[in-house]
């Protein structure tokens, strides 16, 4: 994302793409104590609000030492319009560790992977990818990835 923008709703943050619409890719937070309605998107407090428009969206996160890690979560389809979306979760770009899609508004994709051997430095992506249409494609994720000891 290229740009940190205010939201049209007080309580959501974002990060956006600065493009218009069908182009637009962002990724918000709800830092608000209750689930919030934003246009068509239920969005419940603390978790990541992926939406694609047309495009991928990717949140990234980087191993800070090497070691086997449990990554752990839940994708959710959270527009009440109801389309396609694909999710995934990559190691280093390249390497899918998880792939599902869902098309049902309040369907949930949990996962729970454990002793992933990573390399301090190994990139895990939690991604969002544009399906057959421009409208709805959009998600939201929780995730924790701990270092196993």
């Amino acid at each position: 994302m290229t740009s940190n923008q205010d939201c049209q709703q007080t309580g959501i943050e974002c990060w956006w793409n600065a493009l218009p619409g069908p182009n637009t890719a962002s990724v918000a937070w709800n830092s608000t104590p209750d689930t919030l309605l934003y246009i068509s998107v239920v969005l419940p407090t603390n978790v990541l609000w992926l939406g694609a428009q047309a495009n991928a969206v990717m949140v990234r996160w980087t191993a800070p030492y090497a070691g086997n890690y449990s990554i752990t979560g839940s994708f959710q389809a959270n527009d009440t319009y109801e389309s396609k979306v694909n999710v995934g979760i990559l190691k280093d770009g390249s390497t899918f560790l998880l792939t599902d899609s869902f098309s049902s508004f309040g369907n949930a994709k949990n996962f729970a992977l454990s002793n992933i051997p990573l390399a301090a430095g190994t990139t895990i992506d939690f991604e969002l990818a544009y399906t057959d249409t421009a409208n709805s494609d959009n998600a939201s994720l929780v995730a924790s990835i701990d270092l196993l000891k």
